[in-house]
């Protein structure tokens, strides 16, 4: 429907002004202003939105772009130490304890300092029958002799 002319809003209450027409919805790639009740364009990196924001972004999981991941409120590129890129949730999920790095909250592939990785899983002390080799993995005693 057009526009009302000369009233304070540009359109009545609960539509926004898209051009010369008032909508009660704008359209795909815009969102309602309520400060002056328009319709404004989404981020760049929204197909949808709820706001001006690139953490508005409505219609993908985590709010973020398809190459982001919603980490602390923000949209990362990588998550940082510690936190995994889950591709399902389009979120940064944090590693198990004491796992520097991992490709999920039960597989770690890189230990803390002073931890060790022994089966995924980062321990502060070889279990038996094993030592400490660069400082990360485990070996059997009983393997490495087979090995030679």
């Amino acid at each position: 429907m057009p526009c009302p002319d000369g009233i304070t809003k540009p359109c009545f209450d609960n539509f926004f002004k898209d051009g010369v027409n008032c909508v009660r919805n704008c359209p795909v790639g815009f969102y309602g202003d309520i400060t002056d009740f328009t319709c404004k364009a989404c981020n760049a990196s929204c197909t949808a939105c709820f706001g001006p924001a690139a953490t508005d972004c409505k219609n993908k999981p985590a709010g973020c772009s398809g190459t982001e991941f919603k980490h602390n409120d923000t949209c990362v590129a990588t998550c940082p130490d510690g936190f995994f890129e889950n591709a399902a949730t389009k979120a940064c999920e944090a590693c198990g304890v004491n796992c520097k790095t991992c490709t999920s909250n039960a597989i770690c592939t890189l230990c803390n300092s002073n931890f060790y990785l022994n089966n995924s899983i980062c321990v502060s002390t070889c279990p038996d029958g094993t030592f400490i080799v660069q400082n990360k993995l485990f070996y059997s005693f009983l393997k490495l002799i087979r090995i030679v």
